[in-house]
C-alpha cells in the first residue's frame, strides 16, 4: 500500500499546488473587485456631489427668477403707468410746439400790424373818404 500511496503523492501535490493557485488567484481576483468597487464608490460620491451641486444652483436660479417675475408683476402696473405718462409728454410736447408755432405767428402779425398801423390808418381813411 505504501507503493500505491507513493503513487499518488506527487498528484496529491499537484492538486495541493492548483488548490494554493486557485485560492491565490481568487484572493488576488477578491482584491482586485474591492479595489474596483472602491474606485466605483469613490467617483459615484464624486457625481453625487456635483449633481447635489447642481440642484443648489438651479434652486438658487429658481429662486432669483420667481423674484424677477415678482418684481416684474409688481412693477407692471407702475410701467404701464409710465408708458401712459410718457405718450402724454411726448402729445403734450407736439402740442406746445403747435401752439408756439400760432403763438409766434399771431405775435408777429400783431407786431406786423402794429408797424403798419400809421399805413394802414390812411389806408382805411381814404377808404371811407370815396
Amino acid at each position: 500500500m505504501s507503493d500505491q500511496t507513493a503513487d499518488y503523492s506527487p498528484s496529491i501535490k499537484a492538486i495541493f499546488d492548483q488548490l494554493e493557485e486557485i485560492r491565490t488567484s481568487q484572493t488576488n481576483d477578491r482584491n482586485n473587485s474591492s479595489e474596483s468597487r472602491r474606485r466605483v464608490y469613490e467617483r459615484l460620491n464624486e457625481v453625487s456631489e456635483i449633481l447635489h451641486g447642481m440642484a443648489l444652483k438651479q434652486a438658487q436660479i429658481d429662486q432669483r427668477m420667481a423674484m424677477m417675475e415678482e418684481t416684474y408683476a409688481a412693477a407692471a402696473p407702475t410701467l404701464t403707468k409710465f408708458s401712459k405718462t410718457k405718450q402724454r409728454v411726448v402729445g403734450a410736447g407736439m402740442l406746445g410746439r403747435v401752439l408756439w408755432r400760432i403763438g409766434a405767428a399771431l405775435l408777429g402779425a400783431a407786431c406786423t400790424l402794429y408797424v403798419w398801423r400809421t399805413e394802414i390808418w390812411a389806408a382805411l381813411v381814404k377808404l371811407m373818404a370815396k
